[in-house]
């Protein structure tokens, strides 16, 4: 065997794990959602459809890359609590919190999980 031919098989070798490893499906991300309001409020749902657009124009895609829990609570206290331990249990990548109460529950129910606030 030539020298050159043994090179480009140890190369090919070599290179041929980053191939396999750029071939696997990317991991879906979660998010988990939760809003202090009725989920089918008009804010609430604008909120969400711009949450959604802009995670799409910056290549992310519900289905496709992340998928997102929706939970509200129509302002009923203990419901945001257990809707805060329910999206923690599923252990999302991040939690998005779009009011001060739904924070609060957030943050009582883990300090592991990242929590955007807006």
């Amino acid at each position: 065997m030539k020298r050159r031919d043994a090179l480009t098989i140890l190369g090919g070798a070599a290179a041929w794990p980053f191939g396999a490893h750029a071939q696997q499906p990317e991991r879906v991300r979660k998010i988990g959602w939760l809003s202090a309001l009725d989920g089918n409020d008009p804010e609430v749902r604008a909120w969400a459809r711009a949450f959604q657009e802009e995670l799409q124009r910056r290549g992310w895609e519900e289905g496709r890359n992340i998928r997102i829990e929706y939970r509200s609570a129509a302002s009923d206290l203990d419901r945001l609590h257990s809707n805060a331990a329910e999206l923690v249990r599923m252990m999302p990548d991040v939690l998005f919190a779009n009011a001060t109460p739904a924070l609060l529950a957030l943050s009582r129910e883990t300090r592991s999980v990242p929590i955007v606030f807006v």
